[in-house]
């Protein structure tokens, strides 16, 4: 899937500078934690520049289309509940934390 990604960036970009990868562990647990309107372009960068194994989450909402379903499943992305995803008037927008316990078993 990197290489697939890799041929999206460049698709969309020109040139991807990554600055401070001497201070990113290659090794031992890591957060990275990445901002952007277009979260995808942040996977892609993420996931296309660190030479080790990376996990990625997103939204759980994107299970319920089956397409993004199964490219989420795929790629071992492990999907999260948000408090904005709980149902209108039923939580107030507060997440019960119980809804996220299975991404632990993951």
């Amino acid at each position: 899937m990197r290489g697939l990604g890799r041929v999206a960036l460049r698709w969309f970009y020109r040139d991807v500078e990554v600055v401070g990868m001497e201070r990113v562990p290659m090794d031992g647990p890591v957060l990275l934690a990445s901002n952007h309107p277009n979260a995808l372009v942040d996977a892609l960068v993420v996931g296309c520049t660190l030479p080790r194994p990376v996990v990625l989450t997103a939204k759980a909402t994107l299970l319920e289309n089956p397409i993004t379903r199964l490219l989420i499943r795929m790629v071992g992305v492990v999907p999260l509940r948000r408090a904005s995803d709980a149902v209108p008037g039923g939580s107030n927008g507060v997440l019960d934390s119980t809804m996220n316990l299975t991404t632990l078993l993951t």
